[in-house]
């Protein structure tokens, strides 16, 4: 039977897969090896789970596996965090995977830990028009470098650039990239931040994790009593008109523009940007506003350069999944 360079034989494997991030873990099963980077790979069993439900990855790989009763000897896991030596420990959830002993307490020969905004960004060739939405107009130049950012709970970003008939996927830590304010209510932002954090982020700033500090914050720029508030009650009243609300919401789109406008101009970008992340999906009808959309265009002297680049908004829960099988050529 076929295989390719890691011995995937095309009828028999059965592969398993997850997007483990701070706040969600999801699964799927792949079940088939295709060398074609533009054909899209078929998933089944998709499972999305809490990931505060479990004590560890380990434990919430083994609940699925015991669901699907699937007995996979190959797995691909797309990871909240940088990996190094076939190992993650999650930047905003304490948890730890090393691939030698995943592979060892779930019976899989084979592990392979990516980024997940990698995987992410390696779906975006496969993801169809009802997976994705528009937040930005253009016209993406075929065959060219393309990038993916964005908030869940913390803040990813990766480039892709195509290599022949494939994809060269470049990961990063672009989350942990200087804030840097634009107006008046950022540059306060930054200023408390900075006494709590020293160094300040966009992560600290637009990503989940920062939710309730940045909140806490705002409400004593705009000399309000605090409130515990949930990102969906935060919402609630910016849609009501609150104006500190409005503000707070409008910030984070802003941040998030900004980021990944910063990610085009520094990768050369020219095949569009997709913006990521269950963040991103909150506070869309903010990221349509003029005025994100300035924060990501207007680039002084090179603002010209921007002008023909889209930004769509990914909204497929099953994206990270798609990417991490196409990253192994699973189809």
């Amino acid at each position: 039977m076929r295989g390719d360079g890691w011995g995937f034989r095309v009828t028999t494997e059965c592969v398993l897969l997850a997007d483990v991030g701070g706040t969600n873990a999801r699964f799927a099963i792949a079940e088939r090896l295709t060398a074609s980077p533009d054909i899209r790979p078929i998933l089944k069993d998709f499972w999305k789970t809490p990931g505060d439900a479990y004590g560890s990855f380990t434990e919430a790989a083994l609940a699925y596996l015991r669901k699907t009763d699937a007995r996979p000897d190959r797995a691909v896991f797309a990871v909240a965090g940088p990996v190094i030596g076939n190992q993650v420990h999650f930047t905003n959830r304490d948890w730890s995977i090393s691939a030698k002993a995943v592979s060892a307490s779930l019976h899989i020969e084979h592990v392979e830990l990516i980024n997940d905004f990698v995987a992410m960004s390696r779906s975006v060739p496969l993801l169809n028009d009802m997976e994705q939405t528009p937040i930005r107009a253009g016209a993406a130049e075929p065959k060219s470098n393309y990038v993916v950012a964005g908030p869940g709970t913390g803040f990813g970003l990766a480039a892709v650039a195509p290599l022949g008939n494939d994809f060269l996927v470049m990961g990063g830590e672009g989350g942990h990239q200087a804030f840097s304010p634009q107006d008046a209510y950022e540059i306060e932002l930054l200023k408390a931040l900075q006494i709590k954090h020293g160094y300040v982020s966009i992560e600290n700033v637009a990503a989940g994790m920062a939710f309730e500090s940045v909140l806490e914050v705002t409400f004593e720029i705009f000399g309000k009593t605090a409130e515990t508030l949930t990102p969906a009650e935060v919402l609630d009243r910016a849609n009501a008109g609150d104006e500190m609300c409005r503000t707070f919401c409008q910030m984070r789109a802003n941040v998030a523009m900004s980021a990944i406008g910063d990610a085009v101009l520094a990768t050369n970008a020219r095949g569009g940007a997709w913006l990521a992340g269950g963040v991103s999906a909150r506070i869309k009808d903010f990221l349509l506003t003029e005025e994100a959309e300035q924060r990501f265009s207007q680039r002084g002297p090179k603002t010209e350069l921007m002008a023909d680049i889209p930004v769509n908004l990914i909204t497929s829960d099953e994206a990270a999944l798609i990417g991490a099988a196409a990253y192994r050529r699973i189809g």
